[in-house]
């Protein structure tokens, strides 16, 4: 266990001077040599080695390293192919070290470094699980009570981090620098000598290409305030696309294309233990795009707790499959965990009969949602039956229009709501973004910021177009001359035609928006003027395309007269073919054959915009309970 690190080694056989100078013209200046950088051109020398730091140096371009770092740079591979390369050259026998990685890897030297750390501190945690099993009262009896056998440990390849063993003196002993050590996260913030995890039951977390690059520690006391502890994030271990036995589970998520998706690390053993393979766990942290790209084609089966974190969790995690379905093609099926006990728990009740039956009843996300939200809310209040509906709502924006419509009619057929009450909620709620959730801003922000990105399509929005857009997010009616009607109001029961995309009535917030385009596409002065203002006020999600318009229309300085010029723009812009199509939609919204407006009705309609705002706001507040839920007959 005392053997230095291959990076180590090849550094201290390699003449840092020696290597350079077949390369490079040195002159020896004091104690370092001085050339001409070959990375950048120049006439004056900046280009320093230092043989007693073991470093190159350039002063004008700032690179700087090792030896490898500079063979890496000169001849543009890789560091593993930088490593080969001297290893060869000075005779260390790499072969075994290299055989772990592939020669075009894009890992960079540290990155390198701190994955061999993890590695070698998974060594020493397995090596202290031996000894530990035999002599450790307190792990034996962890270990019986969790019921993990010999063939478990080694199978998820558990370690045990002891008290009284210092890593930092075993990371030491293989040459790493103090440096390297803090970076992987492995010793105590306050003190580099002292353990990060003692007296836990070691988990292995590996990247898709099996690499250790972090660890999980369970607590086998039950004193520690913390029962698990997971390795702070590192170059190599981002939690946003590390999923715990997702290396292992590779090959039967692609055979089977099906995954299924635990909270911990105890939870996915224990489905190992009744035969299911492809099994990963999120281990408590968010699940993310880069998560759900790794199950690309598959089907996600979610399997929480049952208790009030694990129902959150679920709720979170089907957002995410959801807003993502159509990017990835994925599809979604929920196991219902009805007993107050995890998967581990359960497993434990009859080894694995109960696990095995829950397991097999798979229900889809339309089943979970009408149980959830339908059922779940007969005996709630009626401000938060409203609430729960409007989040139903929002995730019934995903799925297809056959899934939406027999839900729909299961709703009405069993008297859970009235038609009119159920077309209220759906007109106003059926939206995407979910936009009742603000933590999911955060996601559809980032989604927006990558390059070229869209609004991605669900499989109800790439298969088929046959809806009518204005009755989902309908612009609100103008009553009279003032105020803006709320859903109790609309009557759902007959067919409005005023609702129709292509000819949306001109009056209240709408004729507003349109009367803001017109004017702006005609005086492009006043359009650049007042974008800052136009860009914060408080639009509501369905006319959010309207306003992306507008944005578009004062980027480009356009000065047209008609709504065939502004199309045509449109169609020539280098755009998404998505930003196109969300462009013309608001097109088809909007009225050319409306006055414009002065710039003192311009500081007007900006202002009633936020202002108007408020108001539905305020009347969403105080909406009649009975006209709002209706009541089960």
């Amino acid at each position: 266990m005392e053997q230095k690190n291959v990076w180590t080694l090849v550094l201290e056989k390699t003449d840092i001077v020696s290597v350079i100078s077949e390369f490079v013209q040195m002159q020896k200046r004091g104690k370092n040599y001085l050339g001409l950088c070959p990375f950048h051109g120049e006439k004056t020398p900046s280009f320093t080695v230092s043989p007693e730091k073991n470093i190159f140096s350039c002063f004008g371009c700032k690179k700087s390293g090792s030896v490898i770092k500079f063979i890496e740079l000169y001849k543009k591979i890789t560091p593993i192919e930088a490593l080969k390369y001297l290893a060869e050259k000075v005779g260390v026998d790499a072969s075994n070290y290299l055989q772990r990685y592939d020669k075009g890897s894009k890992l960079t030297e540290d990155q390198l470094q701190i994955i061999d750390i993890e590695n070698d501190a998974h060594t020493f945690f397995q090596y202290h699980m031996i000894s530990a099993k035999i002599n450790n009262d307190e792990l034996k009896k962890f270990l019986e009570k969790r019921k993990l056998t010999h063939e478990l440990i080694k199978e998820f390849e558990l370690g045990f981090a002891p008290k009284d063993e210092s890593i930092y003196n075993f990371l030491k002993q293989k040459s790493y620098t103090d440096l390297d050590i803090l970076k992987s996260s492995l010793t105590s913030s306050k003190d580099i000598t002292g353990n990060f995890f003692v007296d836990r039951l070691m988990f292995p977390i590996k990247d898709k290409d099996g690499h250790v690059v972090a660890f999980s520690g369970r607590d086998i006391s039950g004193k520690s305030t913390s029962k698990y502890l997971n390795s702070s994030e590192t170059s190599v271990f981002k939690k946003g696309s590390v999923l715990f036995n997702y290396f292992k589970a590779k090959p039967f998520i692609n055979d089977s294309k099906e995954v299924y998706l635990v909270e911990g690390q105890f939870d996915c053993i224990a489905l190992h233990k009744v035969g299911i393979k492809n099994v990963v766990a999120i281990m408590g942290t968010a699940f993310t795009e880069e998560h759900l790209e790794l199950f690309k084609n598959c089907q996600i089966n979610l399997f929480f707790d049952s208790d009030e974190a694990g129902k959150i969790a679920t709720k979170k995690n089907l957002k995410m499959i959801l807003f993502f379905a159509g990017k990835f093609n994925l599809k979604v099926n929920l196991i219902v965990n009805n007993l107050t006990k995890d998967a581990d728990e359960i497993f434990n009740i009859d080894e694995g009969k109960t696990l095995t039956k829950i397991l097999g009843a798979k229900i889809d996300a339309s089943e979970y949602l009408f149980k959830e939200y339908i059922i779940g809310s007969e005996n709630l209040l009626a401000k938060q039956r409203t609430k729960n509906y409007q989040e139903m709502f929002e995730y019934l924006y995903y799925l297809t229009n056959q899934e939406r419509a027999l839900f729909k009619d299961r709703v009405l057929k069993q008297n859970y709501l009235s038609e009119e009450t159920y077309r209220s909620f759906e007109s106003e709620f059926l939206v995407p973004n979910f936009p009742s959730d603000p933590s999911f801003k955060q996601i559809i922000n980032r989604f927006n910021k990558k390059e070229g990105a869209d609004f991605p399509k669900t499989p109800s929005f790439m298969n088929n177009f046959d809806f009518d857009d204005s009755i989902f997010s309908p612009p609100p009616i103008e009553k009279g001359f003032t105020g803006f009607v709320s859903i109790e109001d609309l009557d759902f029961k007959k067919k409005d035609s005023k609702f129709s995309n292509k000819n949306i009535r001109q009056f209240g917030r709408n004729k507003i928006i349109s009367q803001l385009i017109l004017t702006f596409l005609r005086e492009p002065l006043l359009a650049e003027k007042y974008k800052d203002m136009l860009s914060q006020v408080k639009l509501r999600d369905f006319e959010e395309r309207r306003r992306e318009l507008l944005m578009f229309v004062i980027d480009n300085n356009f000065k047209l007269n008609n709504k065939d010029e502004l199309k045509h723009k449109i169609e020539e812009a280098k755009i998404t073919k998505a930003t196109k199509e969300n462009y013309l939609k608001a097109l088809e919204e909007i009225s050319f054959n409306i006055e414009t407006i002065n710039e003192a009705k311009i500081q007007d309609h900006l202002r009633s915009l936020n202002a108007e705002n408020e108001v539905v706001e305020n009347q969403k507040e105080h909406l009649t309970a009975e006209k709002i839920l209706g009541t089960k007959k």
